[in-house]
């Protein structure tokens, strides 16, 4: 995975021994005996002695994210525009919206989890042999019109909106789903070219008057009956259930889509009959994870 967070501002009143080591990331101890300790790392050193008023020594840098245990030096990363991170040591920190309870739960890809989500850019979510899924972003918008102007495509999706209303959907999108679900509708990547060529995930659809998940999935024409479904939903099945542990999903499709009843049948899902969704019959499926 390719990483955006390159330098941290450790501000946590810590013993050096209790501080998490980031590969490749530098961290800059705001203690002066550990100057020497971190000369060797392969990265421009810059440091601040105990005692320091942090306020003073900060400054934006883009690469870079703060991760303190006062609320102040928080709320100084946020006015700069800098990534930020808390720690809960004693004071509680409930200004900041991603605070860690437990320095070990500091890794890397947490680090850079909450980077992205700072600076708007999109989480690579899984990866497969051939495919990553990654959350969509408004330069994926082109290739979205592409894949969706293909016949088999429009046989059994809705068009997406007009172009202006489409950006400003995707938009809103991106900032309130990923966000509060921890999921929804991801970009399939291809590897091997870095093409856009579907998309893979969940939506939300009320049952019995409950929200639920519901499987989605998308594969671009050129790349259909080539088993990037299968693959790209078993990995998107796999995320919800051991990184969001969701206990169940559901898939709903349209009883004459063929291939898309066989691949839920082959991803494990159980039949449950039929509903009507939008006036249409729907056949209804649910998988236990």
């Amino acid at each position: 995975m390719k990483t955006f967070c390159k330098r941290i501002f450790w501000d946590v009143p810590l013993a050096a021994e209790n501080a998490p080591c980031f590969p490749g990331l530098q961290c800059i101890p705001f203690d002066e005996k550990l100057e020497a300790s971190w000369k060797d790392i392969n990265f421009h050193f810059s440091f601040a002695p105990q005692g320091m008023d942090l306020m003073e020594h900060m400054k934006f840098e883009e690469d870079a994210m703060l991760i303190s245990a006062y609320s102040g030096h928080l709320r100084l990363a946020k006015e700069l525009g800098m990534a930020y991170l808390g720690v809960q040591i004693a004071d509680p920190l409930s200004d900041c919206p991603y605070v860690a309870l437990d320095v070990a739960a500091l890794t890397p890809e947490y680090v850079e989890r909450v980077y992205r989500r700072i600076h708007r850019l999109p989480w690579e979510i899984a990866e497969t042999k051939r495919c990553i899924l990654r959350e969509e972003a408004p330069e994926d918008l082109d290739a979205l019109y592409e894949i969706y102007a293909a016949d088999s495509v429009k046989e059994w999706m809705e068009p997406l909106f007009p172009r202006a209303e489409e950006e400003a959907y995707l938009k809103d999108y991106i900032s309130s789903m990923y966000g509060f679900y921890g999921y929804g509708m991801w970009m399939v990547i291809e590897k091997e070219t870095g093409r856009q060529i579907g998309r893979v995930g969940f939506q939300n659809r009320q049952v019995n008057g409950e929200t639920q998940p519901e499987l989605g999935f998308l594969i671009a024409a050129p790349y259909q009956e080539k088993g990037y479904g299968k693959e790209c939903c078993k990995a998107a099945l796999a995320y919800l259930k051991d990184a969001l542990q969701i206990p169940y999903v559901n898939c709903i499709t349209d009883p004459q889509n063929t291939r898309a009843v066989a691949l839920a049948k082959c991803l494990g899902f159980t039949e449950q009959g039929e509903q009507m969704i939008d006036g249409k019959p729907m056949k209804y499926f649910c998988k236990i994870l």
